[in-house]
């Protein structure tokens, strides 16, 4: 909806820059509407408390490596 309004009052903005705008102010008003409604705990919550999230120095390689073939991709055809 945001993109569209953007789209019709905006026209001569980019479209990824257009959904770049519209994706930071859905962060926005999500972030206004959770401080409106308050930080209680929900009682229905997951604890998070006992899962590991560790990954592997293997699999923190191969994504800093990924992250930077695409990266030299989008700088080469950018």
């Amino acid at each position: 909806m945001r993109s569209l309004a953007f789209k019709l009052f905006w026209p001569a903005l980019p479209f990824i820059d257009r959904v770049g705008l519209a994706f930071i102010l859905c962060v926005a008003v999500g972030m206004l509407i959770s401080r409106i409604q308050g930080a209680d705990d929900h009682p229905r919550a997951i604890a998070y408390v006992d899962v590991d999230t560790t990954t592997s120095a293997s699999f923190n390689l191969a994504s800093v490596v990924i992250t930077l073939m695409l990266t030299a991709l989008y700088a080469a055809w950018w």
